[in-house]
């Protein structure tokens, strides 16, 4: 059943970034207050659009932002890894599209490169922040994308693509099951990020509808001039933000 969306796509990453400054606030200076670290799904929808617009190569912007933050992991605590979500969206752009690719040939394919990329999250992980969980979400902003234009209508092709509730409701069990398998949150925090993770989702369903708010909106107003600001330089604000807090942390 649909439902009347009125936050727009900027609004929503203005969200995600004050989720993950709260985040990380958390992981550097209180990792003990878990319900710090309960909004990750606001965070990690991050990765939603980037299937949705498959097909973008990672920009020169992006690279250097992952390579300025590795270098500061190295000064700060001796080691780069796990290399910085800005390495996890390069890496997603790149390897996405020959993935679907690959494992929409049929339907043993796909879930069976989805139950990989499950298994290898632990492994993964230690190389960059999300691991292969990053590469599952965004292919759910690549399944969202065609259910709303299959290609295999346009191309007659055969090619398996899983309804969006099936893959929703899939990638929404393995993201609750790796927070809960890595934070062990008490039975309240654990209903919080349940729920948090069920409402991200489902308004990522209508992501269509939140850009299209975006292009139709003509508001001066503060809350949508700073909205905009943050979908505009999202990047940025990522590494500036790192920069100081791990700052802070060291000094």
């Amino acid at each position: 059943m649909k439902f009347k969306v009125t936050i727009s796509a900027y609004e929503f990453y203005g969200l995600a970034v004050i989720a993950m400054f709260i985040d990380h606030v958390g992981w550097l200076f209180y990792p003990e207050v878990l319900w710090l670290r309960v909004l990750r799904a606001l965070v990690f929808m991050w990765f939603l659009p980037l299937g949705y617009n498959a097909g973008k190569p990672p920009s020169a912007r992006l690279w250097w932002g992952a390579i300025v933050l590795a270098v500061m992991q190295q000064a700060a605590a001796g080691n780069p890894f796990p290399l910085t979500v800005m390495a996890t969206i390069a890496l997603v752009r790149l390897l996405l599209p020959p993935f679907m690719e690959f494992t929409t040939r049929d339907r043993f394919l796909f879930w069976g490169g989805q139950a990989a990329l499950a298994l290898a999250i632990p492994a993964t992980n230690q190389i960059t922040q999300y691991g292969t969980l990053a590469l599952m979400v965004a292919a759910a902003g690549w399944v969202l994308r065609e259910s709303e234009a299959p290609r295999a209508a346009a191309e007659g092709s055969k090619r398996y693509v899983p309804t969006v509730p099936v893959y929703f409701t899939f990638v929404y069990a393995v993201f609750n099951a790796e927070q809960q398998w890595i934070f062990r949150f008490d039975a309240p925090q654990l209903i919080f990020v349940l729920v948090t993770t069920a409402a991200a989702l489902a308004l990522m369903t209508r992501l269509r509808r939140m850009i299209l708010n975006d292009l139709s909106r003509r508001s001066k107003d503060i809350v949508s001039r700073a909205a905009q600001f943050v979908g505009h330089n999202t990047l940025e604000i990522y590494v500036l933000h790192l920069l100081v807090l791990e700052s802070l942390y060291l000094f």
